[in-house]
């Protein structure tokens, strides 16, 4: 999301001018049921319960506003017959990940020796869904009941708790606060129901899992005392 501040037409060419291609390029090769890529980030701030499907959106930056883009351009294409389900996902961490987003940059920073750095006080919450799972998810959804229906683990951690979890598994990598992002978001977690309802859907790794995962491939050697 902050990347796309400094690029915002970049954004909207790939994530709406990209979903209008494929869109287009099923429908003329008589493709009726499409899977979606959506985000969490239309939502934008998240209040005390988990974010359900129906609630409404709230784009806070152009990256968001371009998936909402996305969403109405598909719902074009449902109404005249495409079978379409949107996952949203949330904050989807994993082998493979070249983003800046928190998980691989906290690993990456760890395994080189460096300081984690934490954007404002730590406490904003996410909800992290390891790939293996969203993996999982898309597939089900080629088979299952179309809709648009959350991905990710129900469950929300604070960027201050994921660098102690690293920190713990890996004790030579200090904390270090640093200013908070443009327009952060305080909690994003996800309400899961209505993928366990349709898809049969429930995500199977744990955070913890997934960070020891990452970690042992990329230091290549065993975790610090504490680990598991």
């Amino acid at each position: 999301m902050p990347e796309s501040f400094a690029d915002p037409l970049r954004y909207e060419g790939v994530n709406d001018g990209g979903t209008a291609c494929i869109l287009d390029a099923a429908w003329s090769a008589g493709v009726r049921r499409v899977v979606l890529a959506g985000s969490a980030a239309v939502y934008g701030e998240g209040g005390e319960r988990p974010l359900r499907e129906e609630d409404p959106f709230d784009p806070r930056s152009p990256y968001a506003a371009s998936k909402v883009a996305m969403e109405a351009l598909g719902r074009v294409y449902a109404h005249r017959g495409m079978a379409l389900t949107i996952l949203r996902y949330f904050n989807v961490y994993g082998p493979g990940s070249t983003s800046q987003a928190v998980v691989p940059s906290f690993v990456r920073r760890a395994t080189a020796g460096l300081p984690l750095e934490i954007e404002g006080d730590g406490h904003q919450l996410r909800d992290f869904v390891h790939v293996d799972d969203v993996a999982r998810a898309n597939v089900l959804a080629l088979y299952g009941q179309a809709g648009t229906i959350n991905i990710g683990s129900g469950l929300g951690r604070s960027i201050l708790e994921l660098g102690q979890r690293v920190r713990a598994h890996h004790g030579r990598c200090e904390l270090r606060f640093v200013p908070a992002r443009e327009q952060e978001l305080r909690k994003s977690v996800a309400d899961i129901r209505r993928a366990q309802d349709l898809l049969g859907w429930v995500p199977r790794i744990e955070l913890e899992e997934g960070l020891v995962r990452l970690l042992r491939r990329g230091l290549g050697v065993h975790l610090a005392a504490g680990g598991s």
